[in-house]
């Protein structure tokens, strides 16, 4: 099959970008995470989050 004939074939999909499309678009730079990395208030809250969440989950038997 030709990619003409396919292209012909295919619908033509109409996609809207949602809220979500566009702020998870916005880590697709790198930039974004050396700013993260970079940021004093901002890596020790993620820090802070990430043991919190782990002390919550204590005890739990985790499917991997």
């Amino acid at each position: 099959m030709a990619q003409e004939d396919f292209l012909r074939d295919w619908p033509q999909l109409k996609l809207k970008a949602s809220s979500a499309d566009y702020y998870f678009e916005s880590y697709n730079h790198y930039g974004v995470h050396e700013d993260i990395l970079r940021d004093g208030a901002t890596l020790p809250a993620f820090q802070q989050a990430i043991l919190q969440s782990r002390k919550l989950g204590s005890g739990v038997e985790r499917e991997m």
